[in-house]
C-alpha cells in the first residue's frame, strides 16, 4: 500500500514541473472517430441474419441481369426485405449507446478512486457499492420475484448500494475521530463489502432454484438487448448526474496528491472534494450494476490504459478513461453478442485480467 501510494504520488508530482504528455489535437480526434465507427459498426451488424447491404447488392444485381428493374416494385422489396433490418440496426444502435454510457460510468468510476486512495490498483467496487446493489437485487427478486425492468428492484439495489458506501463512510469517521482516513476508508470498505458478499451467498443458497439462477444470471453483467425507453432515459441521466460533477473537479483531483496541507493552501476542502468523488463514483457504479448487473475490470483496466495515453494528469486523464471506457465496453459487447449472448462480465473479465498482467509488467519494466 505504502510504496503504491508513493509511486502514485511521485507519477503526480511531475505534473507541477512539467506535463507529461502534451495531447495533439488529433489524439482526441483519433480516440472519438474510433468510437464513432465501432458504434456504428455495433449497430449496423445483424450478427443473426444476413446483413442488410448484402441483400441490396444481390437485389441489384439481379434486377440489372434480368432487366426487370420495376420502380413501383421498390417499396414493397424495401417494406419486405429492409424496413425490419434498418429497425434491428436502430435497436442495435440505442444498444451500443447503452454500452458506451456503461464503459464510460466504469472507467471515470475507476479513475477518480484510483485518485482519490492515490492507488493504481483500486477498482470502483472498494467500498462495496457492487456488493450492496447486488445485495438489494437479490432481496428484491427474492420477495417482490422481480427480475429486470421493475422499478422495485431498482429503488432496493440502489438503496443497499448507497447504504453500503454511507455505511463505510460512518465507520471509517468513526475510527478516524471525525477525518476521513485513505487507509481506514480502504480497510473499512474491503471488510464491508465481504460482508455484504457473505449475505448475498446466504441469499442464493436459501432461495428457490430459479430464483437464484435469476439472480446469478442478473449479476453475471449483460446488455443483451435494447433498453426500454424509460429504462434507457433512466440510466443516461443516473451516468451523466454522476460523471459531470467528476468532470467538473478532475483539475482538483490532482491536488491530493500532495496532501491535505497543499490542498487546503490552495483554498480546496479536501474532505468535501473525497466525499463528492465517492458520491459521484458510487452513483455511476450503482446505475451500471442495476442496469447491467456486475462488470468488473473495466475500471481498474482502463485507467492504466489512460496513464499511458494520457499521464496521470486527471485534466486529460478523465475524458480519456471516458472515451477508452466507451471504446472497450462496445468491444466486449459486441464480442458477447457474436459468442451467443455470452455473459458481459465474464467477457470483460477474460479480456481485462491478461491486460491488466501485460500492463503491471510494461509498468515494471519501465522502472528497472
Amino acid at each position: 500500500m505504502k510504496n503504491t501510494s508513493a509511486g502514485y504520488m511521485r507519477d503526480n508530482s511531475d505534473i507541477r514541473s512539467r506535463d507529461i504528455i502534451r495531447i495533439k489535437p488529433y489524439f482526441w480526434t483519433i480516440l472519438t472517430v474510433l468510437l464513432l465507427v465501432v458504434i456504428l459498426l455495433s449497430s449496423a451488424v445483424n450478427y443473426r441474419e444476413i446483413h442488410p447491404v448484402t441483400y441490396v447488392v444481390k437485389d441489384f444485381a439481379l434486377l440489372v441481369k434480368t432487366k426487370a428493374a420495376n420502380l413501383a416494385s421498390i417499396p414493397v422489396i424495401w417494406e419486405v426485405q429492409y424496413s425490419g433490418y434498418f429497425q434491428k440496426s436502430v435497436d442495435n444502435l440505442n444498444r451500443s449507446i447503452f454500452a458506451v454510457f456503461v464503459g464510460a460510468a466504469l472507467a471515470a468510476a475507476g479513475a477518480a478512486f484510483q485518485g482519490l486512495f492515490k492507488n493504481p490498483v483500486v477498482s470502483p467496487s472498494i467500498l462495496g457499492v457492487s456488493s450492496g446493489a447486488s445485495v438489494g437485487v437479490a432481496i428484491s427478486i427474492m420477495l417482490f420475484n422481480a427480475y429486470v425492468k421493475d422499478i422495485r428492484m431498482y429503488a432496493v439495489a440502489f438503496a443497499f448500494g448507497f447504504g453500503c458506501v454511507l455505511l463505510v463512510l460512518a465507520i471509517s469517521s468513526a475510527i478516524g475521530r471525525g477525518r476521513l482516513n485513505i487507509a481506514d476508508l480502504l480497510l473499512v470498505g474491503t471488510v464491508v463489502s465481504s460482508f455484504f458478499n457473505g449475505i448475498f451467498s446466504i441469499i442464493v443458497q436459501v432461495v428457490p432454484r430459479e430464483l437464484a439462477a435469476q439472480i446469478s444470471s442478473f449479476l453475471l453483467g449483460a446488455i443483451y438487448a435494447a433498453p426500454e425507453k424509460n429504462e434507457f432515459k433512466g440510466f443516461i441521466t443516473a451516468v451523466i448526474i454522476g460523471l459531470l460533477p467528476l468532470i467538473l473537479v478532475r483539475y482538483r483531483i490532482n491536488i491530493l496528491s500532495f496532501g491535505d496541507e497543499e490542498a487546503m493552501s490552495q483554498g480546496i476542502n479536501p474532505g468535501l472534494l473525497r466525499v463528492i468523488i465517492i458520491l459521484c463514483g458510487t452513483v455511476l457504479v450503482v446505475s451500471t450494476v442495476l442496469f447491467c448487473g456486475i462488470i468488473g475490470w473495466v475500471g481498474l483496466v482502463i485507467p492504466h490504459i489512460g496513464r499511458m495515453l494520457a499521464g496521470p494528469d486527471f485534466k486529460t486523464l478523465l475524458p480519456v478513461c471516458v472515451l477508452a471506457g466507451a471504446i472497450f465496453m462496445l468491444i466486449a459487447e459486441n464480442m458477447s453478442m457474436l459468442l451467443g449472448y455470452f455473459p458481459l462480465g465474464i467477457i470483460t473479465s477474460i479480456i481485462g485480467a491478461p491486460l491488466f498482467f501485460y500492463l503491471l509488467a510494461m509498468n515494471r519494466r519501465e522502472q528497472f
